[in-house]
């Protein structure tokens, strides 16, 4: 072996053994993974009847992201991947929270048209969720239930004020 090689598997090494500590280091830093205490009086099922067909489709595509009641996978505990999954939890409560429904009724009723747009666009459940979750894929009958359902409720809303 030349001794460039040999410098060469030295810097090789050396920029590993870096990378490692930087990896291992980045596991003690970074947000948390939160699921905030449920108030059931506060909850959509609480304020509105849920179709049972489109609760399931709730469950399995929407709820992880959208409500204090996130399963938390594992890939959710090793940065930097971690702070992706924390991010798109709170980003998806922030916007609509089904666990925390104390939208007023026009809040209610634009978040209800919206849920439909974005599952009609394809933009909700986000790509890099279906990746990890294929199960979470929503077929076409699934967007036709999810429109039909947050169209009445946003009928509904918009009836009640």
């Amino acid at each position: 072996m030349t001794q460039q090689a040999r410098e060469q598997r030295v810097v090789v090494k050396g920029l590993l053994v870096v990378v490692s500590v930087v990896f291992v280091g980045l596991q003690f830093f970074g947000p948390a993974r939160t699921n905030p205490p449920v108030d059931a009086a506060q909850t959509l099922h609480a304020k509105s009847a849920i179709p049972q067909d489109v609760k399931a489709v709730l469950d399995r595509s929407c709820w992880n992201c959208h409500s204090n009641e996130t399963r938390w996978p594992w890939y959710s505990y090793v940065a930097p991947m971690s702070w992706m999954v924390i991010g798109h939890v709170e980003d998806g409560r922030s916007s609509l929270n089904f666990t925390e429904w104390t939208y007023t009724p026009e809040e209610g009723a634009d978040l209800m048209d919206s849920v439909c747009a974005q599952v009609k666009r394809k933009r909700m459940p986000l790509r890099e969720y279906t990746w990890m979750h294929w199960g979470a894929t929503l077929s076409d009958d699934d967007v036709k239930r999810i429109c039909a359902w947050s169209g009445d409720m946003a009928d509904q809303l918009m009836a009640s004020h």
